[in-house]
């Protein structure tokens, strides 16, 4: 900032003493100042110079010192909120009275955090945790599974003070820890949700599938009462991914995305019903210093195919020839997805050629086993009779949870050698 000068209005820099022109030329006097000029002498004019000199300046530093400079506003104080962006979808649990999230990701337990931002906006009163969140009140209960932003590690002590909670922490709560950076309501739902017509709804603004033009959509299910996957044109499925990948159980680069399928159009060619599933596949916000996962490496937009043959649902990644697909066709290039009906104790491999090869399942790779039936929590609901198969392929083993009438709700696969794999769970679904 600069300052001007009282006298010559010239522009002074802060800081430095400008000298100052005390000549007094006589063009610029009043003509009483030059007829006395003229009248004195040469010493006596000098010495009336200096004392006039020593005057005017002791006048002027007595005027500087008694002038109040001018304030110097202090500088706007920038209130920035700083929020951790990743997700976390997990069990609300409370243990030893620390609030924590079971990750149904990585079976990882959080103690919940909150910045300094949340302060007074968080209450728990028995079962019920109260947040307020950007004028919003959010209610959770324990035991539900809850969707909430933030960042986890084995530490707080590192971040920065806008993000760190008060410290220290009670010392029976220890990590890790998760600092919580934005609440969603909870996304338990109950029994009934696990029906079609109480199925989750979903946002108005879910892109409708649009069927191929070389595709004519028939009827709204394949004909079979053992089939038990809602095939109807339309009907969505929400998850939420997570993938990971490393060099070392100690090194692993973590990365959520969000997938959306729908079924975008039906096909009829007798004995098949051929089905298209339009796959859409997004990030959760990477965080500015993550220089492994990038937002192109976590997004796709593809198509693969179900085709439906009596009650067994094969699965093609490449779009199948239209005008002939003849039994060999299917049976070589598609993996057998489901047999129905579905029971405990089922098994069959993914391929075909593989059961010509080992009619008595003596090699478990490609083997897929119905291993229990039962309960599995999700996001989008808590779903009841549902099946739990298993597999393993190169190095990979396979989970993948099927309910009937709502579908694939679960599906993950772990590498048994170097960290790498994906989890994907139901957030949400419409089915008919």
């Amino acid at each position: 900032m600069s300052c001007r000068n009282r006298r010559s209005g010239s522009m002074a820099r802060p800081g430095i003493n400008k000298k100052m022109n005390m000549s007094f030329p006589t063009h610029n006097c009043p003509a009483t100042m030059q007829v006395l000029f003229r009248r004195l002498g040469v010493r006596q004019i000098t010495l009336l110079a200096v004392i006039w000199t020593v005057f005017i300046t002791m006048l002027l530093a007595m005027t500087a010192c008694n002038t109040a400079p001018t304030p110097i506003p202090s500088p706007t104080k920038d209130i920035v909120t700083m929020r951790m962006t990743a997700l976390l979808v997990g069990e609300l649990v409370m243990t030893d009275g620390c609030l924590r999230v079971n990750s149904i990701h990585s079976g990882t337990s959080y103690l919940l955090v909150w910045p300094p931002e949340y302060t007074g906006k968080v209450s728990i009163e028995r079962d019920t945790v109260q947040i307020v969140d950007r004028g919003q009140t959010v209610v959770w209960h324990i035991g539900e599974i809850v969707c909430l932003g933030g960042g986890g590690g084995k530490s707080i002590e590192h971040l920065d003070e806008r993000l760190r909670p008060e410290l220290p922490l009670p010392a029976n709560c220890p990590g890790p820890y998760w600092v919580v950076g934005s609440v969603a309501t909870s996304v338990e739902a109950s029994e009934e949700s696990a029906v079609p017509s109480s199925a989750t709804p979903l946002p108005t603004n879910t892109p409708a599938p649009t069927p191929s033009p070389t595709e004519t959509p028939v009827s709204q299910q394949p004909i079979g009462a053992d089939i038990t996957f809602p095939f109807a044109l339309g009907n969505t499925w929400v998850y939420s991914g997570t993938i990971y990948t490393g060099f070392s159980p100690t090194e692993i680069f973590t990365a959520t995305y969000v997938v959306t399928e729908s079924v975008a159009a039906l096909q009829s060619h007798p004995p098949y019903t051929i089905v298209r599933i339009h796959r859409e596949q997004s990030p959760s916000p990477i965080p500015l210093d993550d220089d492994w996962w990038s937002a192109e490496s976590l997004t796709a937009s593809e198509d693969y195919w179900y085709i439906v043959e009596d009650a067994t649902v094969y699965r093609l990644r490449e779009e199948p020839d239209w005008g002939a697909i003849p039994a060999s066709i299917v049976s070589g290039a598609g993996e057998i997805e489901l047999v129905f009906p579905l029971k405990v104790g089922q098994r069959w491999y993914l391929y075909e050629k593989m059961q010509e090869l080992h009619p008595d399942y003596d090699v478990d790779s490609m083997l897929r086993r119905v291993v229990q039936q039962g309960a599995i929590k999700t996001p989008a609901a808590t779903f009841e009779k549902c099946f739990q198969m298993t597999d393993i392929v190169g190095g990979h083993t396979s989970e993948m949870w099927f309910c009937p009438g709502v579908g694939i709700v679960a599906r993950k696969a772990d590498h048994s050698g170097t960290p790498m794999g994906m989890h994907e769970f139901l957030m949400r679904y419409r089915v008919q």
